[in-house]
């Protein structure tokens, strides 16, 4: 019965001092090699993020390409081909760079990440 009351207690304190705004994220302690490494992460898919927004870009870019082009021109249609099948392959590798960054983001732990 103590120990339940002496919890009661130390959640009615907690809560006071969360509402009067005694309790901020600051007063938090946090690993700085935790931190660290996350942040690290983060970057690393934001960089990762870019290079799979652009290669579907030049994708894309290179769709239309094909399209715009006459069958008369049989070099730029060989040569866009070979980039198309080239560009797709480098996607699915960043797919799956993304895909294994985000599992570390998970095991790792770092707080506060948007998938």
């Amino acid at each position: 019965m103590q120990i339940f009351m002496r919890l009661l207690l130390f959640a009615g304190l907690w809560v006071y001092a969360v509402a009067n705004g005694q309790l901020n994220e600051s007063s938090v302690l946090t690993n700085p090699s935790i931190s660290k490494r996350c942040h690290e992460l983060k970057r690393d898919k934001d960089k990762i993020l870019s290079v799979k927004q652009r290669l579907s870009a030049l994708i894309e870019r290179n769709r239309r390409l094909r399209q715009r082009s006459s069958k008369d021109q049989k070099n730029l249609q060989k040569i866009t081909h070979t980039l198309q099948g080239n560009l797709k392959r480098e996607f699915a590798l960043v797919k799956t760079r993304l895909a294994n960054l985000n599992e570390n983001l998970i095991r790792k732990g770092c707080p506060g990440i948007n998938f």
